[in-house]
C-alpha cells in the first residue's frame, strides 16, 4: 500500500505540477524504491535518502540481536556498551557532518566507534579526550565478536552519503 501511494505521487506530481521528484527519505525498506524504480517513467534516476534515525536503531536492533545467539556475545555487548556504541555512532555522524561533509571522511570515522567504545583511541581524532591512548579494554574483546559488530557496521557505512544529510522520516511518523 505504501509502495502504490509513493509511486502515484510520484506519478501526479509531473501531471499536476510538472515536478519530477528525485530523492525521497526512506525507512530501510528497499522496496518502495524499487518499486519507483519499476514504474515511474524516471525511477532511475529516483535516489532513496536514508532516514538517519532508522539507520541507528536498526544498527542497535542488530547489536541486540547478536546477543540472543551467543553466550560470549551477551558478556561484551551488554545494553551498557551497545547504548555506548549508539551514542558514539550518533555523535560520529555529527562530527561527520560538522568536519564539511566528506564521505570518506565519515566513512573513516564510523569505521572507528568499535575501537573508540572499546578503548582504542589510536585513531581518534584530537576532540576525544583519549586520543592516541589504548585502554586495554580492546584486547579483551574476542575477535569473534569484534568482527561481527564490523560487519553491522558495515551496513551503516554504506550509507554514509545518507548520513551526512541526516533526514528523518520523523514528521511523516507523527501522521
Amino acid at each position: 500500500m505504501e509502495q502504490d501511494m509513493m509511486v502515484e505521487d510520484f506519478v501526479l506530481s509531473i501531471l499536476i505540477h510538472g515536478l519530477r521528484y528525485l530523492e525521497f527519505i526512506g525507512d530501510g525498506d528497499s522496496s518502495v524504491h524499487q518499486r519507483l524504480i519499476e514504474r515511474v517513467t524516471y525511477g532511475k534516476e529516483i535516489v532513496k535518502n536514508e532516514c538517519s534515525n532508522h539507520v541507528t536503531k536498526n544498527f542497535t536492533g542488530d547489536l541486540f540481536s547478536l546477543t540472543k545467539n551467543k553466550y560470549q556475545f551477551s558478556k561484551i555487548l551488554t545494553k551498557s556498551c551497545i547504548s555506548s556504541l549508539t551514542k558514539n555512532l550518533r555523535g560520529t555522524i555529527k562530527k561527520g557532518q560538522e568536519d564539511g561533509g566528506s564521505v570518506d571522511n565519515l566513512k573513516n570515522l564510523l569505521r572507528n566507534v568499535p575501537s573508540h567504545v572499546f578503548g582504542d583511541h589510536n585513531k581518534c581524532s584530537s576532540g576525544c579526550s583519549k586520543s592516541g591512548n589504548v585502554e586495554g579494554k580492546l584486547s579483551r574483546v574476542p575477535t569473534i565478536v569484534g568482527e561481527a559488530v564490523n560487519d553491522k557496521l558495515q551496513e551503516v557505512i554504506r550509507k554514509a552519503p545518507s548520513l551526512l544529510i541526516e533526514v528523518t522520516t520523523n514528521i511523516a511518523e507523527t501522521l
